[in-house]
């Protein structure tokens, strides 16, 4: 080709300022390297968004992980009740098991937005990744073979008048995802709100073309304005539109290279809408969150399960003009030896560990992780109970078979006060003195009036709560159930 002609074909690249009301365009150069402190910041975004996807699946199993966490609480607290149900000393307990249910209630109805949030973030942050990926692997292919002085990108901020030889010199940029499941690391390139120390607009046009006039990229060349000519893309033609690269970071237009201000806290949704959508999803994963839940003294007294648990479970304190509130805050009231007054005293219990391949007795709550085991030591208590329960019940039964109220009328209940004094203390009997034979007691005006009125006229009565008394055929040892 004549020399002419490779002149003509030679295109200048102009870096140009992406301000929020569009861009600016400066005068052509020679079509050269981006600039190190260009393209590396989007090498550093690369890897910042290998980080959000681990952040967001990190996120994502500490939200369950508190799901799990309520979980177990609950159940232990479940466990605890049933195996001292019936001791009143127990009561303390029930609202903490209400406490923890909510919890579990309040992770379980969060994990769906969770889970949506935490996908939608890894697939914006994959998206716009593999943009990034492919305009670095592309540009940082670009080299020749005969010399480190040509290609794309510019080797670094010291090597001035190299270039970047090839991808294997990209390994500090994620240009293939990582593993998820390890840990993230610090991000530094945007916030919830912003990019930041990325590339921005600036009237200085070596921000994005490199100094050196040797370092040569026919990939940033658009066609020439004046003359036609074009570079490897343009190949020779007018461009119709500029062409974008690295999701719109750069765009390549006649004869010019242009950039976006992307540390703009608005107005990325005209200028660079991959990078506005992809801050929009990710900003919630951004901040790691804790995989505890806080089972703290003020977070229970504060807790609307706690207070309707506390009054159920102490009657009367629901009733209009009771200070629920201060009866919680006088019984909870231990400060920093809640935990140890209330959740380790669960967590410390030993009980009889169930699980589907046998049981082991004297394990403590603490010790049994397996919601499985958990639910099984439960259905086992809960078992014991009914047993006990039904037990008592039969019990009851057999000791009102033995039991025979003996109805007595007022004169008969005179007659048996055989001494003066008990008997006028009877205000429905009189104790007569003349008579010479027993009983000397004998019904008062009152009484014949009150035995008339409520026994009839033959003084007999089907009333027996009026005697107070009862005779006990047989009496077994089970009756105490009835004072249980």
């Amino acid at each position: 080709m004549p020399t002419a002609a490779k002149s003509n074909l030679r295109s200048t690249i102009v870096c140009c300022i992406c301000l929020a009301t569009g861009l600016q365009t400066a005068a052509p150069q020679n079509n050269k390297a981006l600039k190190f402190e260009a393209w590396n910041p989007l090498c550093k975004l690369t890897a910042d968004l290998d980080n959000v996807n681990k952040q967001a699946h990190a996120n994502l199993q500490a939200d369950i992980t508190k799901l799990a966490e309520a979980t177990r609480r609950k159940l232990r607290a479940q466990i605890f009740l049933a195996k001292h149900g019936g001791n009143a000393s127990s009561d303390i307990y029930a609202p903490l098991m209400a406490f923890v249910a909510e919890k579990a209630a309040q992770q379980l109805a969060q994990l769906p937005k969770a889970s949506t949030t935490a996908l939608a973030a890894v697939q914006h942050s994959a998206h716009l990744q593999g943009h990034l990926a492919e305009f670095l692997t592309l540009f940082g292919s670009a080299a020749v073979s005969n010399g480190n002085d040509h290609g794309c990108l510019e080797k670094s901020s010291n090597a001035r008048t190299q270039a970047i030889a090839g991808i294997e010199q990209l390994s500090q940029c994620a240009l293939k995802p990582t593993d998820v499941t390890a840990a993230a690391q610090p991000i530094s390139t945007l916030t919830p709100v912003a990019y930041t120390n990325l590339p921005a607009a600036t009237t200085d046009a070596g921000n994005l073309i490199a100094v050196s006039t040797s370092l040569t990229c026919g990939l940033t060349q658009g066609a020439d304005a004046n003359s036609g000519s074009g570079g490897i893309i343009a190949n020779g033609q007018n461009l119709k539109s500029a062409i974008p690269i690295a999701a719109g970071a750069f765009k390549i237009g006649d004869g010019a290279l242009t950039g976006i201000n992307l540390n703009a806290a608005t107005g990325l949704q005209a200028t660079a809408p991959v990078y506005s959508a992809v801050l929009e999803k990710i900003k919630t994963e951004l901040q790691p969150r804790t995989a505890s839940n806080d089972y703290s003294e003020s977070a229970t007294k504060s807790s609307a399960s706690v207070k309707k648990a506390f009054a159920a479970t102490y009657e009367g304190t629901d009733k209009p003009g009771q200070n629920t509130q201060g009866l919680i805050n006088t019984h909870y009231n231990k400060g920093n030896e809640f935990e140890t007054h209330f959740w380790n005293q669960i967590l410390d219990e030993k009980v009889k560990k169930q699980t589907p391949d046998g049981s082991t007795d004297g394990v403590q709550l603490k010790e049994i992780d397996s919601i499985v085991d958990l639910e099984l030591t439960l259905i086992y208590y809960n078992h014991l109970n009914n047993v006990k329960l039904r037990e008592q019940a039969k019990d009851l039964q057999e000791a009102k078979k033995n039991v025979k109220i003996v109805t007595k009328t007022q004169a008969e209940i005179c007659a048996g006060l055989k001494e003066k004094v008990p008997c006028n203390e009877n205000p429905n009997c009189k104790y007569n003195e003349e008579k010479k034979e027993d009983p000397k007691c004998e019904l008062s005006e009152k009484g014949k009036q009150a035995a008339e009125k409520t026994e009839g006229k033959d003084a007999k009565t089907t009333n027996a709560t009026a005697s107070n008394s009862f005779v006990i055929n047989k009496a077994p040892l089970l009756l105490a159930v009835l004072l249980f």
